[in-house]
C-alpha cells in the first residue's frame, strides 16, 4: 500500500472538500453520477518511456468494473453498476501497463524486487540530489519496526505509535514530522448481530475518554460531536476482534464494555479481513480512512469493495449519491456501522538529511520523488 502511489497514478484524486483534482488526467468533468469524462495529460508516459494510451486506461479501469469509451480527445468513463459517485471509484484506480511480468506505472519509480518481506523501487533515470532507490521492509510486529528504526536499519518509519515518539526525540540522525491524520480509530459494530439501539448505545460508550487515552494517548483527537451516553442494554458477552498493532485498543474496548465484555481475539491481517467479510465478529477495532469526508462513500455505500462489513442503508446511499457528505454522516449517526473513538495525528520519523516537504493532510509519501537529500 505504501509503495503503490510511488509507482502508479490515478487519473484523478479527491481534494479536502470533495472536489476532483486532476492527476494523470489533465482535466475531468462529471457527466452524471455514473459518468466521468477525462482528458489525458499531454506527454504522459510510463516509467519505461512508453506513452500512456487509451488501451492502457481502459484495461486498468476494467479491472474494477469501470468501462472506458474513447470519444475524440476525451475518455468517457462509466460504471457497470450502481455505487458511490464515479469520481471516487476512479480516484482509487491506478493506471498501469503490462510489460512482461511487470506492471509499469507513470510515476518515476518502478518495481525491481517484490516479495512478502520487502519491495524495492528504483528510479530508471538518475536524478542528482534526489532519491534513486526506495526499499520498504516488513517486520513481524510493530515492536520490530520500532527497534529496527531506532537501531539505524531504516531511514524512515511512516507511522509511529504515540507511546514511542519520546524514544526518537533527541536522536541526531532523525527528525519527527507531525500532521493531521486521514484515518480514525474506530470500532466496527456488526449490524447482523447487534440491533440499531445496541449500536447507538455502543457509540456513546466507546467514545469515552478513557479508551482514547489508554489506547492512544491524549494526542488522538476525540470526535467533534460526541454521541449521548446511553446505558448499554443487557445481553450476551461481546467478543472484540483486533489486529496485533491494535491489541491495546482491543483490550481497552473490552474493559469499557463492563459486564458485556467478552474475549479479545487477535488475528493477522488476512484472517482479520476474512472474519469481517464473513460477518464472524461482534466488534472489531479498525482504522479506516475518514478524510476527506467523501471517503465515507467508499467505506459505507452498499456494495462497494471497501465496505468490508456489508453495511447497507438506503438513506446513506442516497446522500452519498447526491455528494451530500454532511447528510451522509447524519444518516450514519442515525444507524451507526462503527463507533468513532479518535483521530490520531500522522507522526513520521525521517532521516534528518532528507529535505522533505511539510506533511499534508493525512500523508506525504506521494511527494517522495521530489525529496532532496543533503550531500
Amino acid at each position: 500500500m505504501l509503495a503503490q502511489r510511488l509507482v502508479f497514478e490515478s487519473l484523478v484524486t479527491i481534494g479536502a472538500r470533495g472536489e476532483i483534482v486532476p492527476a494523470l488526467a489533465a482535466r475531468a468533468e462529471i457527466s452524471s453520477t455514473n459518468e466521468l469524462r477525462v482528458w489525458l495529460r499531454s506527454g504522459a508516459r510510463f516509467s519505461d518511456g512508453s506513452p500512456v494510451t487509451f488501451a492502457d486506461v481502459a484495461r486498468s479501469l476494467a479491472g474494477v468494473r469501470l468501462r472506458a469509451i474513447e470519444e475524440g480527445a476525451s475518455i468517457l468513463i462509466t460504471s457497470e453498476e450502481t455505487g458511490p459517485p464515479i469520481e471516487l471509484l476512479v480516484s482509487r484506480t491506478l493506471v498501469s501497463r503490462r510489460a512482461g511480468e511487470r506492471e509499469l506505472g507513470t510515476q518515476v519509480f518502478r518495481v525491481e524486487e517484490e516479495d512478502p518481506a520487502h519491495v524495492l523501487l528504483t528510479r530508471p533515470q538518475h536524478a542528482p540530489g534526489l532519491i534513486d532507490r526506495v526499499r520498504l521492509d516488513s517486520y513481524p510486529t510493530p515492536q520490530d519496526t520500532f527497534a529496527r528504526t531506532l537501531k539505524g536499519d531504516a531511514e524512515m518509519l511512516p507511522e509511529v505509535q504515540p507511546r514511542w515518539v519520546e524514544f526518537f526525540e533527541g536522536v541526531p540522525r532523525l527528525r519527527i514530522l507531525r500532521a493531521p491524520g486521514n484515518r480514525a480509530n474506530m470500532v466496527a459494530l456488526n449490524p447482523s448481530r447487534l440491533s440499531r439501539s445496541e449500536r447507538i448505545a455502543l457509540t456513546g460508550v466507546l467514545a469515552a475518554d478513557e479508551i482514547r487515552s489508554v489506547a492512544f494517548g491524549d494526542d488522538c483527537a476525540p470526535p467533534a460531536h460526541r454521541p449521548e451516553i446511553e446505558p448499554l442494554p443487557t445481553g450476551r458477552s461481546l467478543e472484540v476482534l483486533t489486529l496485533p498493532f491494535l491489541d491495546r485498543f482491543g483490550f481497552a474496548v473490552r474493559r469499557a464494555l463492563g459486564a458485556r465484555g467478552g474475549a479479545v481475539r487477535t488475528l493477522e491481517a488476512q484472517e482479520f479481513i476474512a472474519a469481517l467479510r464473513s460477518g464472524d465478529f461482534d466488534l472489531a477495532t479498525i482504522r479506516p480512512q475518514v478524510w476527506p469526508p467523501s471517503t465515507a462513500a467508499m467505506n459505507w455505500h452498499t456494495g462497494t469493495i471497501t465496505n468490508l462489513f456489508s453495511y447497507s442503508n438506503a438513506a446513506v446511499d442516497d446522500a452519498l449519491d447526491r455528494r451530500d457528505w454532511a447528510a451522509g454522516q447524519r444518516a450514519l449517526d442515525d444507524d451507526p456501522p462503527a463507533a468513532f473513538v479518535c483521530r490520531p495525528p500522522l507522526v513520521v520519523v525521517l532521516d534528518s538529511r532528507v529535505k522533505a516537504p511539510p506533511l499534508g493532510e493525512g500523508g506525504f509519501l506521494q511527494s517522495l520523488p521530489q525529496w532532496e537529500v543533503a550531500q
